[in-house]
C-alpha cells in the first residue's frame, strides 16, 4: 500500500491518457492537496508530483510506501530496523532492497524546491516495522526551521529495479505537456553563477537560496558555483562552511535569465587562544588542548560557544572560576524533539561573552558550561547541541592558527 501520509480519505480521482502517457489526478476531499501519478509505457517508474495550497494534517507531508518486509527487508543503510535519513543536499536516491528486487525513491533536479528546512534538513527515509516503509518527507514536522511552502512538490518518482540503485538523473520534462498545476518548465526559470570564496581547509562550501516560495542549493567546487534552475523571484543567498553560515546576500532571478553573483565569507578572524571543535555547524568533532599561557591571562578575553540545535529554550550557562556569565536569552523555539530522535540541525545560534581580566588567574582556570532553560523531565529537559567552543584573545605559541 502506498499513499500520501496515512491516506487522503474521500477524494475525486480522474484518469486520462495524454500523448501515450497515463495521468491520474487525485483531489483530496478534506485537504488542500492534489496528487498526480504519471506512467510511461515500458518504464518501471511511477512519476509523481504533489500540489498543496495550505498546511496538511497532521502537520507534515510525506509519500509513504508500505511494502512487504519479507520481499524488501533491507533499508538503504543496511539491516532491518534501520530508521534513517540523509541531508536533503545529498538525498537524491534512497530505497529498500531484497532478493533481485529494489524499490527506490528518486528526487531529481528541483524536487525539493517547495519543501522546507534547507539543504541540511533530513528525515526518515526507510523504517522497518511490521512493514518495510519507504518514504519521502516533502515537508517534515521534525525539527523544521522554516514555515511551510505551498505549491508543487516534485516531480519525484518511485522506481522498481532488480536491486541496483538507479541514477539520480531523471527526465521529467514531459510534465510540461500534462497540465500539472504549479509546474514550471525550464524555460520559465533562471540561474545564477559566480565565485564563492573564503572557506579554507577541507570544509565544504555550500550556497543556498531561499524565499517564502522556494529553496535551492549547490556545492561550490574550486571556489566557483552554478545554481540549479530557479523560479523567478528575489532570494536570500547564504554561503556555509559545511553547515555554518559565513556570508549572506540577496539575488533576483528572472525567467530565462543567467546572472553573475560573487559571494565571500564575512566572518571575522580573531586571535584564538584555544578551540574545542570547529565552527562548521556540525557536532561531530572535538579538538582541544591546554594551550593558554600565563601571559595570555593579563587582559580580558572573549568566550564563544556555537550550538547547532536547542530544545525548550536551552542555551549555555557559562562560568569561569568565580565569574558568572550572563544569561544570553532564549533562542528561537523549535517545537520538536531533537537530540532524543537523532537530529542535530537547528538555527545554529552562536553566543559570546566578554570575560573580564579579573575573572582569570595565573595557572589553571576552570570553565564550566551548563544549561539555561525550562523543562522538568530528565531526558526532555532543556538542552542544546554544541558545535564548537573557543576562547579569543592573545594567542600563545600552541594556539590554533586558523
Amino acid at each position: 500500500m502506498s499513499q500520501i501520509n496515512s491516506g487522503l480519505g474521500a477524494s475525486t480521482v480522474t484518469a486520462e491518457t495524454i500523448n501515450g502517457l497515463v495521468k491520474i489526478t487525485v483531489k483530496a476531499g478534506s485537504q488542500p492537496l492534489t496528487h498526480y501519478y504519471v506512467a510511461k509505457p515500458g518504464d518501471p517508474t511511477i512519476y509523481m508530483a504533489t500540489y498543496i495550497t495550505g498546511e496538511i494534517s497532521p502537520g507534515e507531508l510525506r509519500w509513504l510506501a508500505r511494502l512487504q518486509r519479507k520481499q524488501v527487508p533491507n533499508g538503504w543503510h543496511g539491516n532491518v530496523g534501520d530508521d534513517n535519513g540523509y541531508r536533503f543536499i545529498e538525498d537524491k536516491v534512497h530505497g529498500v532492497t531484497g532478493s533481485n528486487v529494489g524499490v527506490w525513491m528518486i528526487m531529481p533536479g528541483t524536487a525539493y524546491e517547495t519543501s522546507a528546512g534547507g539543504p541540511f534538513m533530513r528525515d526518515i527515509n526507510t523504517k522497518t516495522d511490521v512493514d518495510q516503509e519507504l518514504s519521502w518527507y516533502m515537508n517534515s514536522g521534525h525539527v523544521r526551521t522554516e514555515p511551510w511552502r505551498f505549491g508543487l512538490l516534485g516531480p519525484y518518482a518511485m522506481r522498481f529495479t532488480t536491486g541496483s540503485q538507479p541514477s539520480a538523473t531523471l527526465d521529467t520534462s514531459f510534465f510540461s505537456s500534462l497540465s500539472i498545476q504549479g509546474y514550471v518548465p525550464d524555460s520559465g526559470r533562471g540561474s545564477v553563477s559566480g565565485t564563492a570564496t573564503g572557506v579554507t581547509g577541507s570544509f565544504e562550501t555550500v550556497v543556498h537560496w531561499f524565499n517564502d516560495n522556494a529553496q535551492y542549493w549547490t556545492k561550490a567546487s574550486g571556489g566557483k558555483y552554478t545554481s540549479p534552475l530557479m523560479k523567478p523571484g528575489s532570494y536570500t543567498m547564504k554561503m556555509y562552511r559545511d553547515e555554518f553560515s559565513v556570508a549572506q546576500d540577496t539575488v533576483t532571478i528572472t525567467a530565462g535569465g543567467k546572472i553573475t553573483k560573487n559571494i565571500a565569507s564575512t566572518e571575522s578572524n580573531p586571535s584564538v587562544i584555544w578551540r574545542i571543535g570547529d565552527f562548521d555547524g556540525q557536532p561531530f568533532e572535538l579538538k582541544n588542548g591546554d594551550k593558554i599561557e600565563p601571559a595570555d591571562q593579563l587582559s580580558g578575553v572573549v568566550l564563544r560557544v556555537g550550538t547547532t540545535l536547542s530544545f525548550k529554550t536551552g542555551r549555555p550557562n557559562v562560568k569561569i572560576n568565580n565569574w558568572q556569565g550572563s544569561d544570553p536569552g532564549a533562542p528561537r523555539l523549535i517545537d520538536s524533539r531533537g537530540v532524543t530522535r537523532g537530529a542535530y540541525r537547528g538555527f545554529g545560534e552562536v553566543y559570546t561573552w566578554n570575560v573580564p581580566a579579573t575573572a582569570l588567574k595565573q595557572g589553571s582556570n576552570t570553565l564550566t558550561i551548563g544549561v539555561f532553560g525550562t523543562g522538568d523531565a530528565d531526558y526532555l529537559s532543556a538542552n542544546y547541541i554544541v558545535d564548537a567552543i573557543e576562547l579569543q584573545g592573545k594567542a600563545g605559541v600552541d594556539s590554533p592558527k586558523d
